[in-house]
C-alpha cells in the first residue's frame, strides 16, 4: 500500500509539472524532462521495491507517506504560484550569446579532458574562478540547447554544436556521473530528437540494457579519473577497463534502486529526529548569506560553510542526515526540501517558503529580461543542471545560487551589453 501511494505522488508531480510547463521553451522542456527522468527511474525502482521491509514497517510507512504527502502539496503549491506569478518570457529574435557560451563551453571541457586523460594539472575551477560554478553549469547545459535551437545556427556554428556534445560525453563518462550520462541521453531521445514514441523507447530500453552490466567499469573509470598527479591517465583507464569484470546485473539493479530511493530511505529516521530536537532557527541562514563576502574578508580565510550551524560542513543539512538515516555524517546527502525547512523553523515557516520561492524563480527570469538574457541562462544555470535540478530551492540554496550562479551571470550580461553599446557607437 506505501509503494502504490508513493508511486500516486510520483505521479501526480509529474502531471503538474507537464501541465504548467507545457510551452516550447528550452526552460520548461529542461524541467519536463529531468521529471520524466525521475518519474521513470522512481516508479521502477519502487516497483522493485514491493516486499521491502523498510516500506512494511508500520511506523516507517506513517512516516514515508507524511513527509511524501507533504512534499508532494508544497510542490505543487509551489508551482501553481509561479504560473500565477506568470514571469515574462520571450524571445524576440535569436541571440549570438547562445553561440559564445558554445565556444566558452568547449574550451572549459578541452581542459578538463587534458587533465582528465593526460594528467596536465590545468585546474580548470581555479582558472575561471569567480565563474566556475556558471562555466560549469553552461557546460552541461548548451549541448543540449545547441540541439534544441538547431535551427538557428548557421552552418558553420553547428559543426561546434556537434563537437560541444562529444566532449561533454568524453568528460561525463570518465567522470563517472551515471545519473548525468543516463539523463542526458534520455534527454536527447525523448525531448530533442523527432522519431516514433516507439522508436524512443526501443532505444532508450537497449542503453539502459547495455550499461547494466558495463556500470562497473564505468566506476573504475571514475576511479581513474579522481587520481591526482600528472602520468597518462589514458593508459591507467585502459588498463582499469581491462581488469574490470562485467557488472552482475542484479546487484546493479539493486544498487540503482537503493541509490534512487535514497531520499525516502532518510524520511523516518530524519523525521522522527526532527520530533525530538528544537528548530536551530536561522543559523543556516546566516551562514549562507555570508557566502556572498569573499573568504579574504574573513581571519584565517575562516569562512563558514554555507547552510552550517556551527560553520563546520558537517553541521549543515546533507551532512546530518546522512549521519542521522545511514550513519555517515561524513558524506553529503539529498533530502526532500520540506524537512529542511522543518529544521530550520518548522510548519509555519515551510508555509511563509511557499511564495518566497515562486516568487525567487518568477524573479529571475525577470533578471534576464533586464541585463538582455534571451534564453534566460540565469534560471536555467541556477537550477544547476542534471545535478541537483533545484527549480525551487531553499533558502541556503538561493544564498548560493545569488553568489556563485545569479550575480556572475549577470555580471558577463552587463559587461556583453556594454561591448554591444561601445560597438554600435564607435567613432
Amino acid at each position: 500500500m506505501t509503494v502504490l501511494l508513493l508511486i500516486l505522488f510520483v505521479f501526480l508531480k509529474t502531471y503538474i509539472v507537464f501541465k504548467f510547463t507545457n510551452r516550447e521553451f528550452f526552460f520548461y522542456v529542461f524541467w519536463r524532462a529531468v521529471t520524466a527522468w525521475w518519474c521513470f527511474t522512481t516508479c521502477f525502482a519502487l516497483f522493485l521495491s514491493f516486499g521491502d521491509p523498510y516500506f512494511l514497517d508500520f511506523k516507517n510507512a506513517i512516516y514515508i507517506i507524511l513527509v511524501s504527502g507533504i512534499e508532494f502539496i508544497y510542490f505543487a503549491v509551489l508551482v501553481v504560484f509561479f504560473y500565477m506569478i506568470k514571469p515574462v518570457i520571450k524571445i524576440d529574435k535569436f541571440s549570438s550569446s547562445l553561440k559564445i557560451f558554445t565556444y566558452v563551453s568547449i574550451l572549459f571541457n578541452l581542459g578538463l579532458i587534458m587533465n582528465i586523460y593526460f594528467g596536465v594539472q590545468i585546474d580548470m575551477s581555479r582558472q575561471v574562478f569567480p565563474f566556475t560554478l556558471v562555466i560549469e553549469s553552461m557546460a552541461k547545459i548548451t549541448p543540449f540547447m545547441g540541439i534544441y535551437y538547431w535551427k538557428h545556427f548557421m552552418a558553420r556554428d553547428k559543426s561546434a554544436i556537434f563537437l560541444n556534445i562529444f566532449l561533454f560525453y568524453m568528460v561525463t563518462i570518465p567522470g563517472g556521473s551515471r545519473y548525468q550520462l543516463l539523463a542526458t541521453l534520455f534527454f536527447i531521445i525523448f525531448f530533442l530528437i523527432r522519431i516514433s514514441n516507439v522508436k524512443k523507447l526501443t532505444i532508450v530500453t537497449i542503453l539502459v540494457l547495455a550499461y547494466l552490466p558495463l556500470e562497473s567499469i564505468h566506476r573504475s573509470l571514475k576511479a581513474v579519473g579522481a587520481d591526482q598527479g600528472n602520468f597518462d591517465r589514458a593508459e591507467r583507464m585502459t588498463e582499469a577497463v581491462n581488469n574490470t569484470s562485467i557488472s552482475n546485473i542484479f546487484n546493479t539493479v539493486e544498487v540503482f534502486r537503493k541509490r534512487t530511493l535514497h531520499n525516502y530511505y532518510l524520511m523516518a529516521p530524519v523525521y522522527e529526529y526532527l520530533e525530538k530536537t528544537e528548530p536551530v532557527g536561522f543559523l543556516p541562514i546566516y551562514s549562507a548569506a555570508q557566502s556572498i563576502i569573499p573568504s579574504s574578508y574573513f581571519i584565517d580565510n575562516s569562512k563558514p560553510w554555507p547552510g552550517s550551524v556551527d560553520g563546520t560542513r558537517f553541521s549543515s543539512f546533507p551532512y546530518l542526515v546522512n549521519g542521522v538515516a545511514f550513519d555517515k555524517g561524513y558524506n553529503m546527502s539529498e533530502f526532500p526540501r520540506t524537512l529542511h525547512y522543518l529544521w530550520e523553523w518548522g510548519y509555519i515557516y515551510l508555509m511563509l517558503m511557499l511564495p518566497l520561492s515562486a516568487f525567487y524563480l518568477a524573479l529571475l527570469f525577470y533578471l534576464s529580461n533586464l541585463v538582455k538574457d534571451k534564453f534566460y541562462m540565469i534560471p536555467m544555470l541556477s537550477v544547476f543542471p542534471f545535478t541537483y535540478n533545484r527549480f525551487f530551492p531553499t533558502i541556503v540554496e538561493m544564498f548560493q545560487a545569488i553568489s556563485y550562479i545569479v550575480l556572475p551571470t549577470i555580471f558577463l550580461f552587463v559587461l556583453a551589453g556594454f561591448f554591444s553599446f561601445f560597438k554600435k557607437n564607435k567613432p
